[in-house]
């Protein structure tokens, strides 16, 4: 079964996006 593709939504603030696996060591850096 396929993931769904998540839609990207980007403001010229902001930039909302799926989870990547290069997220997880900067999502945890912030969160140490």
């Amino acid at each position: 079964m396929k993931a769904p593709e998540i839609p990207m939504v980007t403001t010229d603030r902001l930039i909302l996006r799926g989870w990547r696996d290069e997220d997880i060591e900067p999502y945890a850096a912030m969160n140490a």
